[in-house]
């Protein structure tokens, strides 16, 4: 499958997880709903995490999934990564005002628990550059889970690339094929120290 014939599959994908998403998530947080679709680990996850636990979405954008998941679980820190600006608004991220960063993973300022990110690291092509970056920034325990939302060749290969790296430094690493809508999810787990 070219990298066209990828990219047109994958929007038809993602037209039908939103939607889906907006049912799963009873109109409440449809980028949650979106969220927990292609991650469907996500709300389990969120709801073993302990109170104070800090979630990282990287590559969150706007905030909304990251705003949805702080609803979701609100005895958790949430924050947001992004590479761009986008002005809070009120009842989506203006929940995560001052919990958004703008910068490169390379220059997040805290540790975190779990970290997710949905077709961030490929779509910027930082898969090898900002994915060991994340793994280390993971507490001990923590977890992180990758979504590519655009599976091409390269980007699997990149994926499968930091898997290796993730083994090789100890982590329990894993790339599953999620059931309803398939896609590759990596997950990593830090081991405990």
């Amino acid at each position: 499958m070219s990298d066209y014939d990828h990219l047109i599959h994958s929007m038809q994908n993602q037209e039908k997880i939103l939607i889906e998403g907006r049912k799963y998530a009873g109109g409440a947080n449809a980028d949650f709903g979106f969220y927990s679709l292609w991650l469907p680990d996500l709300p389990n996850i969120l709801q073993t995490l302990t109170e104070g636990s800090v979630v990282m979405d990287v590559g969150c954008g706007t905030g909304n999934a990251a705003a949805g998941m702080a609803q979701f679980a609100p005895n958790l820190d949430i924050y947001g990564c992004t590479l761009s600006y986008y002005p809070p608004v009120a009842g989506s991220n203006y929940l995560l005002k001052d919990r958004i960063y703008i910068c490169p993973a390379r220059d997040i300022p805290k540790q975190f628990d779990l970290a997710v990110s949905i077709g961030a690291l490929e779509v910027s092509g930082t898969v090898l550059e900002d994915g060991p970056i994340l793994l280390d920034l993971l507490n001990p325990g923590g977890i992180a889970m990758f979504a590519p939302t655009v599976p091409t060749d390269a980007a699997i290969s990149s994926f499968n690339t930091l898997l290796q790296i993730g083994r090789r430094s100890g982590f329990a690493s894993t790339m599953s094929i999620t059931k309803k809508y398939p896609h590759p999810v990596y997950t990593f787990m830090k081991p405990l120290e």
